[in-house]
């Protein structure tokens, strides 16, 4: 019976399985797409304790060694920004920088942060997703020392969900 309640559950969308490991997903009928970060500097791979691949660098104060950015598409208004946190090697709080092009460049919007000691798997950054954001950046320098900056590096580690 259990069985078939959670097969059930999964095609209906309301949970998800991601490497065996089951999460709640929004009850969104409408989800965009699943982003893998390019990465630059100084990082090592892992599998976290889920078994997903991941990547870690070790906060390095204000020195910027070891970065992460997602390039995304905001296809509508009340869209949210879901990061996968691995689970081990993350522990330092991270802002997510949200940029925009602007004159040939990129213009960052905002900054949206979580505890990464604190939330794993599959979290909620901010609130509603501006729709001309097209980059997420996170780095390892987040003002902070003794704690690593940790990034899922699968093709879903973030995901634009949408309404």
């Amino acid at each position: 019976m259990y069985r078939k309640v959670l097969r059930a559950l999964i095609a209906l969308g309301i949970v998800g399985v991601f490497s065996g490991f089951l999460f709640a997903k929004p009850a969104f009928a409408y989800s965009d797409a699943y982003y893998s970060p390019d990465l630059y500097g100084s990082w090592t791979g892992f599998t976290d304790l889920n078994g997903v691949p991941s990547a870690y660098a070790n906060s390095n104060g204000s020195n910027n060694t070891a970065e992460a950015s997602w390039w995304i598409s905001v296809p509508q208004s009340d869209c949210q920004l879901w990061i996968y946190v691995p689970e081990g090697h993350a522990t330092a709080t991270v802002g997510y920088g949200l940029y925009h092009a602007f004159l040939g460049g990129q213009l960052r919007e905002a900054v949206w942060s979580t505890d990464q000691n604190n939330d794993y798997g599959w979290t909620r950054l901010g609130g509603t997703l501006p729709t001309d954001v097209d980059e997420i950046d996170m780095a390892n320098s987040d003002g902070q020392t003794n704690t690593q900056v940790g990034v899922g590096t699968s093709g879903t580690s973030l995901e634009v969900y949408c309404p």
